[in-house]
């Protein structure tokens, strides 16, 4: 199978494929630099810099790759350039025999796991929820019962967690090996792993549904006697709340699908000079899954004590590490590689800036998964009638991407663009104070009276109190449509609706009361 521009991106490429895609005129730009792109040996030998360059759209001159060659040239890096399918199955059988001989603990995907293997998964998690305080222990907990190891994610006080930052991946990274350390503590579970929801199947996993990982009473309040939270859930006997079915899971999966392809660091994790963007990148994923998922993980005060969460979060340490083997980084000198020079590198380089408490390790420890003695075994097909869904779904997007970011700009003071161009529209409302919102909320945008597009953004209920969350109060979201959603089947326009809903509580949430964010609407081109 050969890519012609414009056809679908092919999951499994050869070199072929590759060589397919690129144009004589192409190889006769770069011999003069001293590059045959029709030499195998050359190519793969520098294949990481070539994405780059694809990537960003930076080469070819004059006539870059489309988004569906790029991600085909993605595919082949990440699965070691195969040469042809021979190599490609040498290729494949010689990363499962590595994680097999490892000696590291292998995550598996929590839907392949067999009978014993689930058995054992419950086990283990009863065991720290028997461990759990009743009444005499309350002000000193068992450190390795269930509401302890979750409460490390909570805020208030005692807080640690890192969302909407450099080492959020990091910290998150750390948390899976303590916890799943903790399970490996109950009698009869020294072997047990921790597995991953791919969430990218858009269905919560049968498993989850089943104790004791169906849902969790709190033994005791996680909020201070001085604080009266939003709702309920969180306080002392009450227990957590989980939706029917996950919400939003095509935007989810457009921002992982974004943020895999992305050739550096910023891109993939969406944070730039300590600043959240407003790109489709694997934190926006995160926070729109948290807030689909449920009241309780749509709360980062308690999100860590549904169930879930365990296996949700292992998920983007899978994703992470998948990136980072793509991208030649899963060791620290290559990860270093993916950092722009204006990166901020205190959170992995500074001795006193790059601690993650309270697990007292470096962030740059973190970088190799394998010096943590752990491996993620390959998750189950997706399946087909949900990629054909979402194939099916409005152009509305989140946008932009890491690529057309910058789509309806000009570099040059002088230039023309036809009628037929200014076919998107992007919209963005700017400037929301979210500190003055207590907890996670969503923004949705309506065009006509009908729901067209939503995101989400992941906090807490005390956001007002993280030195973090207020640094970056201001935050914005786009999005991206089709100018023809703009106007009825009459040729009338339609009614333009933004709301800002609380994810705790359901109530909208009155502009001026957010600081009267604005609402900007232009043409791309």
């Amino acid at each position: 199978m050969t890519h012609t521009e414009g056809s679908a991106a092919i999951e499994n490429p050869i070199w072929p494929d590759i060589s397919n895609m690129i144009t004589d005129h192409d190889v006769g730009e770069m011999k003069l630099q001293g590059l045959d792109l029709r030499d195998y040996d050359q190519v793969s030998a520098m294949a990481h810099k070539i994405y780059y360059y694809l990537g960003y759209k930076i080469m070819p001159l004059g006539a870059p790759w489309s988004d569906s060659q790029i991600e085909t040239y993605n595919n082949w890096l990440k699965a070691g350039c195969p040469r042809d399918e021979e190599h490609q199955a040498e290729l494949r059988a010689s990363r499962e025999e590595s994680i097999e001989s490892s000696g590291n603990r292998v995550r598996k995907d929590i839907n392949g796991l067999d009978d014993n293997e689930k058995k054992l998964l419950k086990k283990a998690f009863k065991g720290l929820m028997d461990r759990d305080p009743k009444n005499a222990s309350e002000h000193d907990p068992d450190k390795l019962c269930y509401f302890s190891l979750a409460g490390k994610h909570w805020y208030p006080v005692p807080t640690f967690c890192q969302h909407h930052i450099y080492n959020y991946l990091s910290w998150h990274r750390f948390q899976m090996l303590d916890f799943e350390n903790a399970l490996r503590s109950v009698p009869g579970c020294e072997e047990v792993t921790l597995p991953y929801w791919n969430i990218e199947t858009g269905e919560f996993p049968e498993l989850i549904s089943e104790d004791p990982f169906k849902s969790y009473t709190f033994p005791i309040g996680v909020y201070p006697d001085f604080y009266s939270p939003p709702i309920d859930v969180g306080k002392k006997g009450t227990t957590t709340e989980r939706n029917d079915e996950l919400r939003r899971s095509a935007t989810i999966n457009r921002c992982i699908k974004n943020a895999m392809t992305a050739p550096k660091w910023a891109e993939y994790n969406g944070i730039t000079n300590y600043r959240y963007d407003t790109t489709e990148h694997i934190i926006r994923a995160h926070d729109n899954g948290h807030v689909g998922i449920g009241r309780t993980m749509a709360n980062q005060d308690i999100a860590a004590f549904d169930p879930v969460f365990w296996f949700f979060h292992a998920n983007w340490d899978r994703l992470w590490w998948k990136w980072q083997a793509s991208r030649n980084a899963t060791e620290l000198d290559g990860f270093k590689n993916t950092l722009e020079a204006s990166d901020n590198r205190r959170w992995l380089t500074d001795p006193q800036m790059s601690i993650s408490d309270p697990f007292e390790q470096g962030n740059s420890t973190s970088v190799d998964l394998t010096s943590l003695g752990v491996a993620y075994g390959d998750p189950l097909p997706v399946p087909a009638a949900l990629e054909a869904m979402e194939a099916m779904e409005p152009p509305i997007t989140k946008g932009p991407s890491w690529r057309d970011k910058n789509e309806g700009r000009s570099e040059a003071n002088v230039f023309s663009i036809s009628r037929e161009n200014l076919s998107r529209v992007s919209l963005r409302v700017k400037g929301i104070n979210r500190i003055k919102i207590p907890g996670s909320f969503w923004v949705v945008l309506s065009l006509g009276g009908e729901e067209v597009g939503r995101d989400a953004f992941f906090q807490s209920t005390f956001s007002g109190d993280c030195e973090n969350c207020v640094s970056q109060s201001k935050i914005d979201f786009d999005f991206v449509f089709d100018s023809a959603q703009l106007v009825d089947e009459h040729g009338e326009s339609k009614e333009i609706k933004v709301d800002i809903i609380n994810a705790l509580t359901d109530r909208i949430v009155d502009f001026a009361d957010v600081d009267n964010p604005t609402i900007n609407i232009r043409m791309l081109h």
